[in-house]
């Protein structure tokens, strides 16, 4: 039997602890409570290894009014960045036979052309010579198509970290004098069987054996920024690739049973659409056809005007009253005008930008 005293203490403290209970309840704050993983809003476009939050949601978009004055040139740098992992044999191979259907369309044109490898830690973006002992291209090269060839199929094998999105961020940041040239319109073309750093760095591959994440430059956005840092806003840039492509599951298999991995070029296509150039076909049986129609693309965005971005909206275009019936067409970062607006021109645009982190 219990003594008064005990029971009493039992008592209170019963009390007591209900008490502290019901403040607990109604004094919490309102976000205590843990959200369930399927109510929050997600960026596709996050990636967490660079230290962003994937569930917040993206930020607002930016409005943008400008006026831009239109340029021209006739002068155009290539970049070709090959991935030079032990795998791509043949592919280089495919590519290195169709220079001249990428090159006959820039006919006229003073064009020149380098090579940079996917191997970052190796070659760091700068290019690699050619056989003659150059490190470019002209029209003046005695056979730069086969010194192209002997270039592309020859060159050292490197680290499977394959890395082409970041060897441009590399190669625009510490230019070559040798092969860009400030009034020139910038050109990348890219061939790889794998994504950036070979997974892309997204978590849904992050047991696999090849994961690595990503930095910042890694990202399309990096090189686009690269362009601009060093040559303003006005350098026209487009940014093409060679990859397996983002829904080819038939490109994918071969790949995959080819070099026992393989991975959609999803970086490298995001810096493509970002900056309207084109994205090819890898396991294609001959390369003319894409290199051609690259070619010609190349050609064309000599007389575009570079936005700020790839706006979210079709943007609204006013021109000078003497060329309000030329047509205009919005493609990426690129505004395009038919006929061809002469240098001079300035052009007014409203438009939105994605918001930064």
């Amino acid at each position: 039997m219990m003594n008064g005293t005990f029971a009493i203490g039992l008592w209170e403290r019963a009390i007591a602890f209900f008490a502290l209970a019901l403040c607990l309840s109604a004094c919490a704050p309102v976000g205590f409570e843990m959200q369930p993983e399927s109510a929050k809003i997600v960026d596709p476009n996050c990636i967490v290894s660079i230290g962003e939050d994937c569930g917040e949601p993206p930020p607002p978009p930016v409005p943008v009014n400008e006026t831009i004055t239109t340029q021209t040139t006739n002068k155009i740098d290539i970049l070709i960045v090959i991935d030079n992992s032990g795998s791509m044999d043949v592919e280089r191979a495919a590519l290195g036979n169709r220079l001249k259907n990428f090159l006959d369309p820039l006919a006229g044109l003073d064009w020149q052309l380098c090579v940079t490898t996917s191997d970052v830690g190796d070659q760091n973006g700068q290019p690699i010579k050619f056989p003659n002992g150059s490190r470019v291209l002209t029209p003046a090269t005695v056979n730069a198509e086969q010194q192209f060839l002997d270039a592309v199929v020859n060159v050292a094998d490197g680290t499977g970290d394959e890395e082409p999105v970041r060897a441009q961020v590399r190669a625009f940041t510490n230019p070559d004098s040798n092969c860009y040239r400030a009034d020139a319109a910038l050109v990348s073309v890219s061939l790889t069987d794998e994504d950036e750093r070979s997974t892309g760095g997204y978590f849904q591959f992050r047991d696999h054996r090849q994961f690595k994440e990503l930095v910042a430059d890694n990202l399309g956005e990096a090189v686009v920024a690269a362009v601009q840092s060093k040559w303003g806003r006005q350098k026209v840039f487009t940014a093409h690739a060679i990859v397996i492509k983002s829904g080819d599951q038939a490109c994918y298999n071969i790949q995959a049973a080819q070099n026992n991995n393989a991975y959609h070029g999803t970086r490298l296509e995001h810096l493509a659409a970002l900056t309207d150039g084109k994205v090819g076909n890898i396991c294609a049986a001959d390369y003319a056809a894409q290199m051609t129609s690259i070619g010609d693309h190349v050609k064309t965005t000599t007389s575009a005007l570079t936005l700020a971005c790839a706006p979210l909206s079709p943007p609204q275009v006013i021109l000078p009253p003497a060329y309000s019936s030329t047509q205009v067409t919005n493609s990426g970062d690129k505004l395009y005008f038919n006929p061809v607006l002469p240098a001079g021109v300035n052009v007014t645009v409203n438009y939105t930008c994605p918001g930064k982190r």
